[in-house]
């Protein structure tokens, strides 16, 4: 796969929208954790916003985030429009994909096309994001000189976990696992490193590289989210019998006001698929009291408990409006144009049956996501699928139009045969934003169903920032044909 170039005039700018962008953000969670509701209900409305976090399936942790400790790494996924124009498609936070992968895509590059390293001339370091973050982490460590420590629970879904722990080992963080020697632990005063005969070590910044779920039962629907994230694992599977997809997609059917699963009828369905016994050995690789340190401020971290929400797709729809209130500014990153199938009233949501129609008349103009999906899953590209997998979903929308957005098609960057999407990663706390220089790059077939994700048989791709476009020019028609 050839390299994304951007030049390095282009690349400020994207540097300079993510971290606009994520800094509105923490504003924002920074008034809701203080329980501003006068602010924050005229830029969300109360019921949506109740709606959005009950989700998430965090609760209780509302105003018990120590002032200034929010923090959470960002890397919103980004294409560039007909007009030229920088888009944000999606907003990631958290457990995000390419944090592992700067160095080796760059790396891969080199190896497979050695002709890219002499003639792009790139103009940033990929390693160099890495050595920021754990000097903020340093910074920020509590108590001062306390062990950096990134934390990583398997499964993984891949191998940038492994790359990701051995980049941050390079850099002198401790990796620490259910499965090394030395082990994390929380009590009232913090966190410690642990290992049997020997003196306990505080801690003073955990990176966590996992979700919040896994880690601790306080302060979430924790079994209940865990248990929907497996069986969503389990869909995946091709050849899944479609009796049991069935009762699995009705399980995880939000149901109810507060649009979250049945937790009981979960729990049924999880031991009918003999998932529970699996599920409780994960279970006891779980932190008691890690979680609320981290809240406390007891150990400084780079994701905060109790922010999952930001990451729903209705919650995007309010982030240009989030920028223009905290940052007095005009977005640097566009959102792309969305509406949701539902409409709501004094009674509850119905559904916008206008809207549908419109969409349903001419699929191709737009995109139709889940509320709550995760990467490729509940996606779904008008342009790009059978007429019959979209009326499928139209479906799915009548029954519950709460829970699904739609799109205007916005086709992604076009590289030669593939189209593709690049992700600014970046670390956003109370001292600022630390945005990588070199950003990562997702491609595919423009043949394909016009989902990029990794996930989704989508591939990475290196990102090259080069001094100037006619450079850049001249450096390819050097090695054309």
């Amino acid at each position: 796969v050839p390299p994304r170039v951007v030049t390095e005039e282009e690349n400020a700018v994207l540097r300079a929208g993510v971290a606009q962008r994520g800094l509105a953000i923490r504003a924002f969670l920074e008034d809701y954790n203080a329980g501003n509701d006068r602010v924050i209900h005229r830029l969300i409305p109360k019921d949506v916003l109740a709606r959005i976090v009950a989700r998430s399936g965090e609760f209780g942790w509302r105003g018990q985030l120590a002032p200034g400790s929010i923090a959470f790494p960002y890397g919103p996924d980004i294409i560039r429009a007909p007009d030229g124009s920088w888009r944000v498609v999606e907003d990631n936070h958290g457990y995000i994909g390419g944090m592992g992968d700067l160095i080796r895509a760059r790396e891969a590059l080199y190896r497979r096309m050695p002709e890219y390293a002499e003639l792009l001339e790139a103009r940033t370091d990929p390693e160099q994001f890495y050595k920021d973050l754990v000097t903020r982490y340093r910074e920020m460590a509590n108590p001062r000189g306390g062990k950096i420590v990134l934390f990583s629970m398997p499964p993984y879904p891949d191998n940038e976990d492994y790359r990701l722990k051995k980049i941050m080992n390079d850099q002198g963080v401790e990796v620490v696992t259910p499965h090394t020697k030395k082990k994390l632990e929380a009590d009232k005063d913090g966190a410690w490193l642990v290992e049997e005969g020997r003196r306990r070590e505080r801690v003073g910044y955990v990176h966590l590289n996992d979700e919040h779920k896994w880690l601790d039962p306080k302060g979430t629907d924790g079994d209940l989210v865990a248990r929907v994230e497996t069986i969503r694992t389990l869909l995946k599977e091709p050849d899944l019998d479609p009796g049991l997809r069935y009762v699995l997609e009705d399980a995880i059917r939000p149901v109810g006001k507060a649009g979250k699963p049945d937790a009981n009828l979960v729990r049924v369905v999880f031991e009918f698929t003999g998932q529970e016994r699996k599920f409780r050995s994960h279970m006891e690789w779980k932190i008691p009291g890690l979680l609320e340190a981290m809240a406390r401020g007891r150990v400084a971290t780079n994701f905060s408990p109790g922010i999952e929400f930001i990451g729903d797709k209705e919650f995007y729809l309010y982030v240009e409006s989030l920028v223009r209130h905290y940052r007095k500014e005009e977005p640097i990153l566009r959102s792309i144009p969305t509406q949701r199938f539902a409409r709501f009233t004094a009674e509850g949501f119905v559904l916008d049956k206008a809207l549908l129609q419109k969409v349903m008349k001419d699929p191709a103009r737009y995109v139709i996501k889940a509320v709550d999906g995760r990467g490729g899953d509940a996606v779904w590209v008008g342009a790009k699928i059978p007429p019959r997998e979209f009326r499928a979903v139209a479906r799915k929308i009548e029954a519950d139009p709460s829970v699904y957005i739609v799109q205007e098609y916005t086709a992604l960057s076009r590289i030669g045969d593939k189209i593709g999407d690049i992700r600014g990663l970046s670390l956003i706390d109370r001292k600022g934003a630390v945005v990588t220089e070199t950003f990562w790059a997702r491609a595919l077939p423009a043949s394909g169903d016009g989902k990029v994700n990794i996930s989704a048989h989508g591939r990475e791709m290196a990102v090259v920032v080069v001094k100037g476009r006619k450079g850049c020019e001249e450096s390819f028609a050097r090695i054309r044909p």
